[in-house]
């Protein structure tokens, strides 16, 4: 796994011609003893569940609590999501859950920090998904900022940095 995570922030840096700073791994899952080698090789913050169920090997996991900002030994930032917007699964009113959910994070005084795939925006088998699901955050994006005017949208590795530097 080491070997993996080293080989994929290299082709990462090889293709965008930049360095990665944050991390999500595939599934959500994996042991956090490696973010060592990914610190060593340049990642600073990674994705993680606010309860993370670490897989421990032989089928064996062990459930880790996080926090948005929580930083580990080895010097990786862990930002959690605390909204969610899946369009493209049916059955909910995404646009009003999650602007429920921004609205209490914004309560109290935490960024909002949107969980969506890229199954929501993609259309090669079904172009209505690709339809649907951009529209719906079309309509989520106008609502956010008619409802806080003053929102700033930034990306991860933006958040991490504001992040670290309210911790000095």
């Amino acid at each position: 796994m080491k070997q993996v995570l080293i080989e994929g922030v290299q082709l990462f840096k090889d293709i965008f011609k930049y360095n990665a700073e944050y991390f999500v791994p595939p599934n959500g899952h994996i042991n956090n003893s490696l973010n060592e080698t990914l610190y060593e090789n340049g990642i600073k913050y990674r994705a993680v569940a606010k309860v993370q169920a670490e897989p421990l090997g032989n089928g064996e996991t062990r459930m880790v609590l996080h926090w948005l900002g929580q930083k580990d030994r080895t010097g990786i930032r862990y930002l959690t999501r605390n909204c969610f917007f899946e369009p493209s699964h049916p059955g909910k009113d995404w646009i009003d859950s999650c602007l429920y959910e921004i609205q209490t994070a914004f309560r109290w005084h935490k960024p909002a920090i949107i969980s969506t795939h890229r199954v929501n925006y993609i259309g090669r088998l079904r172009p209505e998904n690709r339809d649907r699901g951009l529209k719906q955050l079309s309509a989520l994006l106008k609502e956010i900022i008619l409802k806080w005017p003053d929102v700033e949208f930034m990306t991860t590795p933006e958040l991490g940095k504001l992040i670290d530097e309210s911790h000095k």
